[in-house]
């Protein structure tokens, strides 16, 4: 088990370690990483607006965060509660298997992103663009 644990927590400081860079990349330079589905089809993905809503959230503006990106922002406490049960389980008792029902949940989770991606991109759901 303490093996396990070592294991997930450092790759979740690299993951900090990394973000922290990025954050101090675009907050003292303002350059970021451009979207490649948008750079190379026109559109925006669902994930568009992902940098600047977590940027957002990490200085405190949870409003301007939303309008980043509406679907991750909504998401995020139910994916990290999911996330964390996962991680429990797998630290602990080295659970890896899928329920059935994490398997429904992973393919809703698909169709929902599946339709804003579409929704987004359609001139009357305009409202749905990162700010």
């Amino acid at each position: 088990m303490k093996k396990r644990l070592h294991k997930r927590l450092l790759s979740y400081l690299w993951i900090v370690v990394l973000g922290a860079l990025y954050y101090g990349l675009v907050r003292y330079t303002r350059f970021s990483l451009s979207c490649p589905i948008r750079w190379v089809t026109g559109f925006l993905c669902p994930g568009c607006g992902l940098s600047r809503m977590c940027i957002k959230i990490l200085q405190g503006d949870l409003v301007g965060a939303f309008y980043c990106n509406r679907y991750l922002f909504c998401l995020t406490p139910f994916l990290l509660l999911y996330g964390g049960w996962k991680e429990y389980r797998y630290i602990r008792y080295e659970d890896t298997k899928m329920a059935f029902w994490e398997n429904i949940l992973i393919l809703f989770l698909f169709a929902t992103a599946l339709c804003y991606w579409i929704l987004r991109n359609m001139p009357a759901f305009s409202y749905l663009r990162p700010m």
